[in-house]
């Protein structure tokens, strides 16, 4: 996977990035896939998200702290708690950051795929970054639009992006390249942050939440 970074020319993504999932939700608890669909936060996903901005409070301090997150609920809400913690003026929604669009695989469990889709679960698992869901999106798509959010806020010092798993592993490619097969299966753990900056390794921030 080509990085933005190795482009000729000014950087085009913003200096510093720190990198949320959305806390825990009801069908995160299902095991059903979500996608472009929406469910609500949990009791531990509330917790997760309080948890996430405080530790970023305490960590930051406090200026240049923009939080922009995708529209959807979970992670707009998420947003939201950490966006009072930081003492931000507030969130700034951005289409692009929506999660990958599974299309018709979205509310559906991975038993459930396998039962209703066995064609299309095999091409899946042989080579999820470029598989495009049926009426929906592939990773590899997604990462066009992750690119565009990127470029447009390069010139942000700092940008806290709160997003959703699928979102996450392409923005950390596009800063730190790793095999298409291996970013597809990166995960985010509802418990960490990620710190991407400009030419420096990747750090993950642990907050006291539970996974």
């Amino acid at each position: 996977m080509t990085s933005l970074l190795q482009n000729d020319g000014p950087h085009r993504v913003p200096g510093e990035l720190l990198l949320v999932r959305h806390g825990q939700t009801e069908w995160n608890l299902r095991g059903r896939l979500q996608g472009q669909l929406d469910s609500p936060l949990t009791e531990r996903g509330l917790a997760q998200a309080r948890a996430a901005g405080e530790l970023l409070a305490s960590r930051l301090d406090g200026s240049g702290s923009e939080v922009v997150a995708s529209p959807l609920g979970r992670a707009y809400r998420t947003a939201e708690i950490v966006a009072e913690a930081l003492s931000a003026p507030g969130v700034r929604s951005d289409d692009r950051l929506k999660e990958v669009s599974f299309g018709d695989f979205e509310g559906l469990t991975e038993d459930q795929l396998l039962e209703r889709f066995p064609k299309h679960s095999a091409r899946r698992l042989s080579d999820k970054w470029n598989f495009v869901h049926p009426e929906g999106e592939s990773f590899a798509g997604t990462a066009l639009r992750i690119a565009s959010f990127l470029e447009a806020n390069a010139s942000a010092e700092r940008l806290v992006v709160v997003a959703h798993s699928g979102i996450g592993r392409v923005i950390r490619g596009l800063y730190h390249p790793r095999p298409e097969q291996e970013l597809a299966y990166l995960g985010h753990p509802q418990n960490e942050i990620y710190r991407l900056r400009c030419g420096e390794p990747e750090e993950t921030i642990v907050t006291s939440a539970p996974i």
